[in-house]
């Protein structure tokens, strides 16, 4: 394959396929675990950009003119953007064909890039693919310690095919499939992925999923490392995030065209998840008369569990009901971009669907 060589620091290729973006924010340690890991990429035609967003800490552009990469660029932020502003930086336009993110504190095995861009060469009509992650765990002492979780479960089969995933599955009601630090995407002229400025970080995944064009195509092997840090230099309010779930509930389930047994199908996916995630639906149908209907799925239990989070946080609750008024500019955001990605799926033969 094109773009496969030994020496890991090799000169920029006047041409190289794929831009790879590195946020970092006080994280010097991680940052230069998950560079080393991008350098040891058999796949060796990339260019790359660190951003670092905070202006007070110079031991990124240390650590970066220290590995004295010609591939690599540094991008001193002069005040701190956020994490949401960061990523509508990365989420634009480039010279090269494909884009990915290597978030500071996770990393990638070998072969990721050269697997990933093999399969979007495969799939020349797939905008994004992301692969299976396995899971690693910060210990007290500072060690790490690669666990035997994964992102999704493995399948029998040793090598399986990809997989082409449309969209309207229960998972995305609230959620997204796809994770930022294990995904490539191919760049498309104009198309614009910006989020709002005060949509919750935790949820940028979700948005963004409604914004591009299905199917994605889901690779299996774990090539990607999550990691699960003990502390986040990043925090965000449960109010804000509680908001966000009603208002991708209530757009997912208005445009869906979901028959009654569909669902009841996604009442017992949140119900079975933990913890439970029926609230949002059940909030959904009350303030959007289009998701009524969920209403009468609904269970006892799934009210009772409302009624006791109201107890423990009735404000959360009543921001909840009026999120739709407190934020027009979300609800209009993922109004408009779901309706889009089920008529997109309603125009043509769904492609094969890997999960519930």
């Amino acid at each position: 394959m094109v773009g496969l060589a030994d020496d890991p620091a090799a000169a920029p290729s006047p041409t190289p396929e794929i831009r790879v973006f590195v946020p970092t924010f006080r994280r010097p340690a991680l940052l230069a675990r998950a560079l080393e890991s991008l350098r040891r990429q058999t796949f060796t035609e990339w260019v790359a950009e660190i951003h670092n967003d905070d202006p007070d800490d110079r031991r990124p552009q240390e650590i970066a003119a220290a590995l004295d990469d010609r591939r690599i660029e540094f991008h001193q932020h002069a005040a701190n953007l956020g994490a949401v502003a960061v990523f509508n930086l990365i989420y634009r336009p480039v010279r090269e064909r494909y884009f990915a993110i290597l978030e500071d504190d996770n990393w990638w095995e070998p072969r990721f890039l050269e697997v990933m861009l093999a399969e979007m060469e495969r799939h020349p009509h797939v905008t994004l693919a992301w692969c299976n992650q396995r899971i690693a765990e910060e210990l007290p002492d500072g060690s790490w310690r690669v666990t035997d979780e994964f992102a999704r479960p493995l399948t029998p089969e040793a090598a399986p095919e990809p997989d082409l995933v449309d969209f309207g599955d229960l998972r995305q009601a609230i959620g997204a499939h796809h994770g930022n630090g294990a995904m490539v995407m191919r760049v498309v002229d104009d198309a614009s992925y910006e989020t709002p400025g005060d949509w919750p970080f935790g949820g940028i995944e979700h948005w963004r999923e409604r914004m591009i064009g299905h199917p994605l195509l889901y690779v299996q092997e774990p090539l990607a490392v999550f990691s699960r840090t003990l502390e986040t230099a990043r925090t965000e309010g449960r109010r804000e995030w509680a908001k966000a779930q009603v208002l991708l509930a209530a757009s997912f389930v208005k445009h869906s065209a979901f028959d009654a047994a569909r669902l009841a199908a996604l009442l017992a996916d949140a119900r079975a998840s933990r913890p439970p995630a029926t609230t949002p639906l059940l909030i959904a149908g009350l303030i959007e008369p289009r998701c009524r209907r969920l209403l009468l799925q609904s269970r006892w239990r799934d009210w009772l569990l409302l009624l006791r989070g109201a107890c423990r946080r009735p404000a959360i609750l009543w921001h909840m009901l009026r999120c739709r008024r407190r934020h027009p500019d979300w609800w209009r955001g993922l109004d408009r971009h779901t309706e889009a990605r089920f008529a997109q799926v309603r125009s043509g033969a769904p492609a094969r669907a890997c999960f519930r």
